[in-house]
């Protein structure tokens, strides 16, 4: 068994769908085994060339050597649908295609040349003007020994290319997307809070924060600056989910807050 973070991180658009701006919707769905997919929906506003930053992830996915994990994102140009609309859609959408409905294509590839018809049909009450339309799509299934293959050092970031389907006269050119998702191995983060630092001398606790840490899979970093017998700060905070080997920022100080 092995915990896993799943994130949706951000997408660049190099051209938009529509003639000057896209109106972008992100869905992230995954689904563990054979349990009901979970969604998660971000509206993006009015977009245009550049990146843009998503950050909609699944934390903590407990994966068994047993088990299978798929995951889709959708993103569509919508804007001539209300927000709850268009979120109602997707969610429906995503969780059908995770469970077996729609195209199949090639892992960790753009879908939007595999059966484009079925998205047009199932989106079809929010696609609504003429320059409404998708602009990415993926869907990829791991096995756990997938998973340990796919992340060899904790953490591993992908790219898809997503050449944009046609957009009919009087909109932008054919858009062109490129989605970052990334996969990666974590654990929680010990609460080193009031635990006692590296400096020299007699502390006030006996627990010491650096060998908690390691011997939770974490690296130690030191703010630069600080003094002090006691742990005061840290980041990422704890009992919050992390890559492995990852550094745990700590601060010195007198008082614990």
């Amino acid at each position: 068994m092995a915990l896993f973070t799943f994130t949706l991180a951000s997408f660049g658009i190099t051209n938009t769908r529509s003639k000057h701006e896209d109106t972008d919707y992100v869905a992230f769905t995954l689904r563990l085994g054979s349990l009901e997919p979970q969604t998660v929906c971000k509206p993006m506003g009015n977009v245009n060339n550049g990146t843009h930053q998503v950050e909609l992830s699944f934390n903590g996915i407990e994966v068994d050597q047993d088990d299978t994990v798929l995951f889709n994102y959708l993103i569509v140009n919508a804007g001539s649908a209300t927000e709850a609309q268009v979120e109602s859609e997707l969610r429906t959408v995503g969780a059908a295609w995770a469970n077996g409905q729609g195209p199949t294509p090639p892992q960790m590839t753009s879908a939007l040349g595999a059966d484009l018809a079925w998205f047009n049909s199932e989106l079809k009450g929010i696609l609504k003007s003429t320059c409404d339309g998708m602009v990415a799509a993926e869907q990829s299934r791991f096995l756990y020994g997938d998973l340990l293959q796919l992340i060899p050092s904790n953490i591993v970031s992908h790219q898809t290319v997503h050449a944009g389907t046609h957009s009919p006269s009087g909109c932008g050119n054919n858009s062109q997307y490129t989605v970052n998702w990334q996969a990666a191995k974590v654990t929680l983060v010990p609460d080193v809070i009031g635990y006692a630092t590296d400096t020299p001398g007699s502390h006030p606790v006996k627990l010491y924060a650096s060998p908690t840490l390691q011997k939770a899979g974490f690296a130690t970093a030191w703010e630069h600056g600080t003094t002090g017998p006691l742990v005061v700060r840290q980041n990422p905070p704890g009992d919050l989910y992390a890559v492995i080997s990852s550094p745990v920022t700590l601060w010195r100080g007198t008082v614990v807050p």
